[in-house]
């Protein structure tokens, strides 16, 4: 998976503009949930399914570079996609407060052939 930054991500000082050029918020730091098509959304809205540990979509890294997680090494407890095959769900998450909170801020999904 390579999630781009959020092309209008806010900067640091509060105002929005676009990843990788001028100031960058510091940190940014996400998670990505892999939702099996078997997995129900939790009723809290909170994260189901597979999730990654938080990662910093800005630290350390050139502007335009890409964060890279790989399913299923970088998603403790994750099945294989062909345990399960059906339409699965993709969230990114911006973590707030720590670890405790999330904003999912965008959502994708692919299909594993039957």
């Amino acid at each position: 998976m390579r999630p781009k930054p959020a092309a209008n991500a806010a900067n640091a000082d509060g105002k929005a503009g676009k990843a990788g050029g001028g100031a960058r918020p510091a940190p940014y730091p996400v998670r990505v949930a892999v939702r099996p098509p078997s997995a129900q959304p939790s009723a809290d809205g909170g994260p189901t399914g597979f999730l990654s540990a938080p990662v910093d979509l800005y630290g350390g890294r050139d502007p335009g570079d890409y964060v890279e997680l790989t399913y299923p090494d970088d998603f403790p407890g994750a099945v294989p996609l062909a345990a399960n095959r059906g339409d699965w769900t993709v969230v990114f998450y911006r973590v707030e407060d720590g670890a405790g909170t999330y904003e999912g801020i965008s959502c994708t999904g692919f299909n594993v052939a039957r």
